[in-house]
C-alpha cells in the first residue's frame, strides 16, 4: 500500500512539473505572438518553430550590475582631471541607497527578474518569400516583454530592475 501511495506522489510530482513548464511555453507564445501580430509583414503567414529558455536573472543579477556601473563611474570620475564631485556624491548617495534597498528585500534578491528566451518562428517578409525569424527576448515574471531583439549586440547586459531601484534614481537625480 505505501509503494503505491509513494507512486502515486512520484507520478502527481513529475506530470505537476512538467505542467508547469507547458504553461509557460503557452504564456511566453501568447505574449510574443500578440505583439508579432503588429510587426510581421503577414500574420497569416505566421508558424511556431520552438521556444527555449537560455537565463534566468534573478534580482541579485540586477543588483550587483547596478552596483558594478555606479562603482566604475564613481572611480572614473575620481580618476578624471574635470571635477565631478557631485556625481560622485549623488553616485556614493545611490549606492548606499542600493544596499540598503538589498538589505531591505532579505531573500526575495532570489526570486526570478527575467527571463531569456530563444524563439524561433517563419513568416513572409515584404517580398513574400518565407523566413525563418530568431528572437531573444526577456519577459518579466509578469509576463510583460522587457527587450525582443534579433540582434544579440542589442540585447541588453542586465534586463530589469529591481523593487525601489527607479524610485530611487529618481530622488537623486
Amino acid at each position: 500500500m505505501k509503494k503505491i501511495i509513494l507512486l502515486i506522489c512520484a507520478i502527481t510530482a513529475i506530470c505537476s512539473c512538467g505542467g508547469s513548464d507547458n504553461q509557460n511555453e503557452k504564456k511566453v507564445r501568447e505574449v510574443v505572438e500578440a505583439k508579432l501580430k503588429t510587426e510581421m509583414n503577414d500574420w497569416s503567414s505566421y508558424e511556431f518553430v520552438s521556444l527555449e529558455v537560455l537565463d534566468t536573472i534573478k534580482y541579485i543579477d540586477n543588483i550587483n550590475f547596478r552596483k558594478k556601473y555606479f562603482k566604475e563611474s564613481i572611480k572614473r570620475e575620481k580618476d578624471s582631471p574635470i571635477n565631478f564631485s557631485n556625481s560622485i556624491e549623488r553616485d556614493s548617495l545611490i549606492l548606499i541607497g542600493i544596499d540598503s534597498i538589498q538589505n531591505l528585500m532579505g531573500d526575495k534578491v532570489n526570486e526570478d527578474a527575467a527571463y531569456l528566451y530563444k524563439y524561433k518562428f517563419r513568416g513572409k517578409n515584404k517580398l513574400g518569400a518565407v523566413i525563418l525569424e530568431e528572437y531573444l527576448i526577456y519577459i518579466s515574471p509578469n509576463w510583460e516583454i522587457i527587450q525582443m531583439t534579433n540582434d544579440r549586440k542589442n540585447l541588453y547586459e542586465n534586463p530589469g530592475g529591481f523593487p525601489g531601484y527607479v524610485e530611487l534614481v529618481k530622488k537623486n537625480m
